[in-house]
């Protein structure tokens, strides 16, 4: 039999069905990448502002995504108040010292973001993070405001940062996040496959779509430290 196999060419039968096989099985990523350029088409469609999202919605999609890429030290709830825990999460950075935090909201009431400065302050007195990052395209009031003037205490200067984020990276953040949900509820349909929620993260880790996302990139996740000038 091994004599038979070896006198076998190429064109015989046998490679054929084989080649011809494996051909037609479905390339995963393939599929993958498929499905996220209409899954994100039909997103930018659908969302035109970040201020569609409240301030928990944007940090539990930036949270998904962190996930996916497997940030180390993940922590949700880094401000020391109630009203504004959820939002704002933690992490670390392989070559960054220290805990990093993110605030992003989009509430327009400078009241509330008086509210929101304080609760920041705090979290630095507490040196619940060495590093803090203000996410807001909204207003930020002006010198009259005292939310203003916290802000430009702790944002405007060194290590604490304020972020402007863009509708792209809003678009690749709610489009993975349309994802999770499919996945976790067994809809997500890649190819011929039903991947759960690691699977989806494995996915989005080998088709590094989400490099392309501004935001991620500017917080120094695939470089491993913040790069803002």
């Amino acid at each position: 039999l091994f004599q038979e196999a070896k006198n076998l060419s190429p064109d015989d039968p046998i490679y054929t069905n084989i080649s011809a096989d494996f051909t037609a099985a479905p390339d995963p990523l393939a599929a993958f990448e498929l499905l996220w350029s209409q899954e994100y088409k039909k997103t930018q469609a659908k969302i035109e502002r970040i201020r569609q999202f409240s301030a928990p919605e944007l940090v539990q999609m930036l949270r998904e995504a962190l996930e996916a890429l497997q940030v180390i030290g993940i922590q949700s709830k880094l401000l020391p108040s109630p009203k504004y825990a959820s939002y704002s999460l933690s992490y670390h950075l392989p070559a960054q010292l220290g805990r990093i935090g993110i605030i992003w909201t989009e509430d327009p009431n400078l009241v509330g973001f008086f509210h929101l400065m304080k609760a920041c302050e705090k979290s630095l007195q507490l040196n619940l993070c060495q590093t803090l990052y203000l996410l807001r395209a909204e207003s930020l009031g002006t010198h009259k405001n005292q939310g203003n003037k916290i802000y430009s205490d702790i944002f405007t200067g060194y290590p604490h940062r304020h972020i402007i984020p863009d509708m792209t990276s809003l678009h690749y953040l709610a489009t993975y996040h349309n994802l999770v949900n499919a996945a976790c509820a067994g809809e997500l349909v890649v190819g011929d496959q039903t991947p759960n929620l690691k699977q989806l993260q494995e996915l989005i880790r080998e088709s590094k779509i989400l490099e392309n996302c501004p935001i991620l990139d500017t917080i120094g996740i695939f470089t491993g430290y913040t790069r803002i000038i």
